[in-house]
């Protein structure tokens, strides 16, 4: 089964943990690489949906310039991921069982 393609209310771990968890059920045989490619186009857009109840906070000036490089970090491996998913189902495109497993070791970095 597939987890929800509602990643934008999700923390980065979570977000990560669903990505990995859709590409394994591909993996398994359970969905088809069609049916992992339409996932994974509704996530990315749930990423940038303007209808999101998202309240901006003002940035504070902190330090911690370390955990917001990582954090940046983590943003475009998950949405290179899910750019390479999303048109895997098109021949030019098609992901070999190895790139999958390489973009679910990306993502647990």
């Amino acid at each position: 089964m597939l987890p929800t393609t509602q990643l934008a209310d999700r923390d980065i771990i979570e977000q990560k943990a669903f990505i990995i968890q859709a590409i394994e059920t591909h993996l398994r045989g359970t969905i088809t690489i069609d049916v992992l490619a339409g996932w994974a186009l509704k996530a990315f857009h749930s990423l940038y949906s303007d209808d999101q109840d998202v309240i901006e906070q003002p940035e504070e000036d902190n330090d911690d310039a370390d955990a917001d490089a990582e954090q940046d970090t983590d943003e475009t491996v998950i949405e290179s991921v899910l750019d390479l998913l999303m048109f895997a189902d098109t021949p030019e495109f098609a992901l070999s069982p190895a790139q999958l497993t390489a973009a679910i070791a990306d993502l647990k970095r």
